[in-house]
Order: C-alpha cells, then sequence, then structure tokens
C-alpha cells in the first residue's frame, strides 16, 4: 500500500494558497482525501518547515505536490493533480474496493461459520481439537 503526503503551501500573510486550497477540495469532492496519509506544510514565513524541507530534498518549487513512498521505501514525486489521480488515486481506490469486496463475503462466511459453531456446541457440547506443535 502506498503512503501519501501532500505538500501544501501556506503564503506569508498566514493563508493556503489558492491552488493548494482548490486542490484539497478537489480530493475531498472527489472521495480521494481519505487516501492521503500526511498533509505537511510547506511555510513561507518559516525556511524550516517540513514542507519546505521536503520541497528542497524533492527540488519541488511548487505546491501543492504529492509524495508517494511504496513499501520498498521508494518515493515518486507528483507535481500535476491530473497525473496523481490517474497514476496513483484511482488504482489504490480500485485496488481498495476489490479488497473490500473480497473481504466483505469473507466477513459474512466467518459470522456465519461463528454462529454455526455457536449452535453445534449449545447441541453437543464445547469440542476442542489439538494441533500437535510438530515435536
Amino acid at each position: 500500500m502506498p503512503y501519501i503526503t501532500m505538500v501544501t503551501n501556506r503564503k506569508r500573510n498566514g493563508q493556503p494558497c489558492t491552488k493548494c486550497r482548490d486542490i484539497e477540495a478537489r480530493l475531498k469532492r472527489e472521495g480521494y482525501f481519505d487516501l492521503v496519509d500526511r498533509v505537511v506544510i510547506a511555510d513561507q514565513n518559516d525556511p524550516d518547515s517540513e514542507g519546505r524541507r521536503l520541497a528542497e530534498i524533492y527540488n519541488v518549487w511548487q505546491a501543492p505536490f504529492f509524495l508517494v513512498s511504496n513499501p520498498q521505501g521508494e518515493v515518486a514525486v507528483y507535481t500535476v493533480y491530473y497525473s496523481f489521480v490517474r497514476e496513483v488515486l484511482k488504482p489504490f481506490r480500485k485496488m481498495t474496493r476489490q479488497i473490500g469486496e473480497v473481504m466483505e463475503p469473507a466477513q459474512y462466511l466467518n459470522r456465519h461459520d461463528k454462529k454455526k459453531a455457536h449452535a453445534a456446541t449449545k447441541q453437543h457440547g464445547p469440542c476442542y481439537r489439538q494441533v500437535s506443535s510438530g515435536q
């Protein structure tokens, strides 16, 4: 599963940049904002803010931008919203929906099996199966 960081810009007057605010609103409206793990601010009044440090590390000078880390620790940088949605968010959302579709019937079966086991215990008494540890 990717780890997604959104880096936004806070202007000198303390307000978020217009583009950052618009992109965040769009993420929420399109149902993708819940896939963003962290939002980090690049504060123009604070050169040591985490967002400014990330911008420097990844050599990005526009906001917002997105950092996508994979389990192997590789980081991809996205500065174009549409590319980010097409290459990361849509596939990620599709994958989570597929997992949800697979998990939902499995959860139902688990509940169903528990009910059957409970009914069998009531009828026949508790039953334990010992599993050998291989020794």
